[in-house]
């Protein structure tokens, strides 16, 4: 599996899913920190940023209405490994870039809550990646096809009042 754009390559990629992203913050850093109310306003918060990403301090949100904000953003906590960061989330350290799917549980029960829902994050894709693009063995296409029944399963009961928080697509656009 690979998320994001795939570099040219020899291998054969299979667009499984757009995965949402969302920012997200404690309540208790909320109550600290203050809510921000623009895109703007992140530049006066503590950002968690994941040091992996193509370009970690560079956050580009689309509103609702078409309006765009590119961001430079500092962090005070930087970490290549996301797990480290979603647990300083939660813990109340700052504001992170998380994938919905993943978010969801904390968000529906309180512990965390949706920076600036009416922007939008850009949605990565998910790739299942081959060194063939001819027939795959039985094993790796029942692989493929129970990942892409589990994004669509992500679809119902993690659906969020805004929507899918994958959107998964069929069999045959891979």
């Amino acid at each position: 599996l690979h998320l994001g754009p795939l570099p040219d390559s020899q291998l054969v990629a299979r667009p499984l899913a757009w995965l949402k992203q969302v920012l997200c913050a404690s309540p208790a850093y909320l109550a600290r920190m203050g809510y921000p109310l623009s895109p703007d306003d992140l530049h006066h918060h503590h950002i968690l940023i994941m040091t992996s990403r193509a370009q970690p301090n560079q956050f580009e949100l689309k509103h609702q209405d078409g309006r765009q904000s590119h961001l430079t953003l500092q962090g005070r906590i930087q970490a290549n490994e996301s797990q480290t960061l979603a647990n300083l989330n939660l813990a109340g350290l700052g504001i992170f870039q998380r994938f919905a799917v993943d978010v969801h549980p904390e968000l529906a029960d309180g512990r965390l809550v949706s920076i600036l829902p009416e922007w939008h994050l850009p949605e990565i894709p998910l790739y299942a990646v081959t060194t063939t693009r001819d027939s795959l063995p039985a094993k790796v296409r029942y692989a493929i096809d129970a990942i892409r029944n589990y994004l669509q399963g992500a679809n119902g009961p993690l659906q969020s009042a805004g929507g899918q928080t994958v959107r998964v697509l069929a069999k045959d656009d891979s």
